[in-house]
């Protein structure tokens, strides 16, 4: 199957206008603050204070470090999963 072709996918369920709203609203709030990725991060070091941020994942350990957190001990430090 291919979306290209108009085949497969899922059909959407609920309130669309509401679920637009929200889409539209978080993608001004990204655009004001000169982000694209998502996800996007946004938070304070633990140790320092200073402002964090980070676009696109990261593994679990690199997120810790980034936040000045102790990594959980079996996820080595790395930038990427």
């Amino acid at each position: 199957m291919s979306l290209l072709a108009k085949q497969g996918g899922i059909s959407a369920a609920g309130n669309l206008d509401a679920y637009k709203a929200s889409i539209a609203k978080n993608t001004e709030l990204m655009a004001r603050f000169g982000f694209a990725s998502i996800p996007t991060i946004i938070g304070t070091h633990a140790q320092t204070g200073a402002l964090v941020t980070q676009e696109g994942s990261m593994s679990t350990a690199a997120l810790a470090n980034l936040l000045g957190l102790q990594a959980p001990a079996s996820q080595p430090v790395s930038a990427a999963n």
